[in-house]
This record gives structure tokens, C-alpha cells and sequence, in this order.
């Protein structure tokens, strides 16, 4: 969902949606296509921790010179977006069933994206109980995962992921790294759906 929040010029936060989008798109595609990269995927993701951990000590100059295009200047840690999204990405692959994987992951790929876009350009209201949000991002959010996860795998998945995910997506947590919207979206999103379907 687009926020209000941070230093981030407009070219910058473009550009991380773009990434966001392409790098979830080529989850979900491997995934689709039951291609075996989980591990692989687990491997750049400590690959990434591992250089991140010598950056905050050292300035690596081709790492510096891409956090200098991509990296939010207010993250506690360097790289801290693709950190986080590989990190829910990868564990959500690895917890759950493989079409409520899928699922979670299109939530997330195509909620926040298009959530910023509908936000910006539109604005309107904030949310009540968070105002770094808005409530026409809250709906664009939604309706794009919406459409998608109902063509791929019907109505009642969609409504229940992306339900939660819109919920979750709007609340304001408390700590940024631990909570951060690529780790707990898909994650949430996925066992929420989950465990209704093992209900029900």
C-alpha cells in the first residue's frame, strides 16, 4: 500500500516497485512452473545477508553505488527491501503448500505495487488507524492480487488471501525489520488461507 512516510524521492520508490514486481513475478513463475529454485533462492538470500553484514562495515562500490539507486537511506539495515522480500518469499515456499504459496506471493508481488500507484496518483483519504496510508492504495491493493489469484485459482482462495493481506498490509507494526510488509504479507496471507481451507 503506497505510504507517506520516509525520504524517498519519487524516482527512487518507482524504481523499487519495479524491482518488487519483476523479482516476485520471477517467484511466482518458478514456482508455476515447479521449477526446483527454492534452494537456490535460499542461497542468494544468505548470500545477500553475508554482504549486507560487510556493507554496513565497509562500502563495497558496486553494492554502494546500487543502495544509492534502490535502498531506502532510513533502513536500519543495507538492502533491507530485497532482504526482506527474498526472506518471505523463500519461507513462504518453503512452510506451505505449494498453491497457497503461490498465492501468498502473488499478494504480495502485485498488492503493494499497485497500491503505491493507485495512491499517488489518485491520493484521497488517509486510513483512520494508520495515516501513513491511504485508503484508495487499501483498494488498489486488493482488487490487482484480487483478479489474478481468481483467474489462476478461483473466487474463495482470492477472497480469503487477499482479505488478509489488505488487513495486514494497513497496520502499522511496531518494528520495521521484523514486521516488515515482505515478510509478514505473504506469510499471514498464506497460513490465514490456509488453515481456513483445512477448516472448512
Amino acid at each position: 500500500m503506497e505510504s507517506m512516510d520516509g525520504p524517498l524521492s519519487n524516482g527512487i520508490r518507482t524504481r523499487r516497485k519495479i524491482f518488487h514486481l519483476l523479482l516476485g513475478t520471477l517467484f511466482i513463475l518458478s514456482m508455476m512452473a515447479y521449477w526446483p529454485l527454492k534452494w537456490f533462492f535460499l542461497a542468494v538470500l544468505t548470500s545477500g545477508v553475508i554482504l549486507s553484514f560487510v556493507q554496513e562495515r565497509w562500502n563495497l562500490p558496486v553494492i554502494t553505488w546500487i543502495l544509492d539507486r534502490y535502498d531506502k537511506k532510513d533502513d536500519p539495515i543495507p538492502g533491507q527491501g530485497p532482504l526482506t522480500f527474498f526472506f518471505g518469499a523463500v519461507l513462504t515456499w518453503f512452510l506451505f503448500p505449494h498453491d497457497i504459496a503461490i498465492i501468498g506471493l502473488i499478494v504480495l508481488t502485485f498488492g503493494d505495487p499497485f497500491a503505491y500507484l493507485g495512491g499517488r496518483s489518485i491520493g484521497g483519504p488517509e486510513l483512520q488507524w494508520n495515516p501513513e496510508k491511504r485508503w484508495v492504495g487499501l483498494i488498489c491493493f486488493m482488487v490487482v492480487p484480487l483478479v489474478l489469484i481468481t483467474l489462476l485459482f478461483g473466487p474463495i482462495p482470492a477472497i480469503i488471501a487477499t482479505f488478509i493481506g489488505t488487513i495486514v498490509e494497513s497496520i502499522k507494526w511496531p518494528y520495521r525489520v521484523i514486521t516488515d510488509d515482505n515478510v509478514v504479507i505473504p506469510l499471514i496471507s498464506s497460513l490465514g488461507l490456509f488453515l481456513i481451507l483445512l477448516i472448512v
